[in-house]
């Protein structure tokens, strides 16, 4: 096990009521790595590097309840960042926590997750592991009436979760995702091991960690 610090900077799109803002966000994750060998080290943190400098640089950042966010999501899909609260530094702070456990698949164990922009005068936000698994926060991000879990518990490269209109139906559409070739496991990976629920959400705990075991492509 070794302890590992990683920070970088992306820009982004803040997207609030009737207000489009462009920022730059820093974000510093220390980490504990738990790979079995060089190439899953490799190979996890080449995952974390794609969520940050892939899909979260230049997208846009709103919360699934905006007006625009439908109108977004067609015109710009792969450009986009579903949130539960409005774009701040914390909420993403948050999501990340998840989405980097969730990709890596067991390979880590996050310390904290600090995030800054420049539209806050850099004011960091510290997100400890107390904060990320506290009671309130764990139900805002469960989403327990979705068919599928949030993007931030799938293993997959995705970013967002979007509600529509298909006639008179609102349809839920889900970001479907699959690693390029050099992001894949050299054995197969881990999956989050849950009890099958009747919402098919993942149940959510203190601690909560994925878990490494045969799984598939994910």
């Amino acid at each position: 096990m070794s302890e590992i610090s990683w920070k970088t900077n992306f820009t982004a799109i803040n997207c609030f009521d009737g207000v489009i803002e462009p920022c730059t966000y820093t974000i510093d994750i220390a980490f504990n790595d738990h790979s079995e060998n060089e190439e899953d080290q490799y190979t996890a943190f080449g995952r974390m590097r794609m969520i940050v400098k892939d899909l979260y640089e230049d997208a846009t950042f709103i919360n699934f309840d905006n007006p625009l966010v439908a109108t977004l999501h067609k015109k710009f899909k792969s450009r986009i960042v579903t949130l539960p609260y409005i774009p701040s530094n914390f909420v993403i702070g948050a999501v990340t926590w998840y989405k980097m456990l969730s990709v890596t698949q067991g390979r880590i164990a996050i310390e904290h997750i600090t995030v800054s922009c420049d539209k806050s005068d850099d004011l960091a936000l510290h997100i400890s592991e107390e904060i990320a698994t506290s009671d309130e926060i764990m139900d805002d991000l469960a989403m327990k009436n979705w068919d599928k879990p949030a993007w931030w518990f799938r293993p997959t490269p995705t970013t967002w979760d979007v509600l529509v209109k298909k006639g008179k139906e609102s349809v839920m559409l889900y970001d479907e995702g699959e690693w390029p070739d050099y992001l894949q496991w050299d054995k197969k990976p881990a999956t989050i091991t849950k009890k099958k629920p009747e919402n098919n959400i993942i149940p959510l705990k203190k601690g909560w960690k994925p878990e490494v075991i045969k799984g598939d492509k994910s």
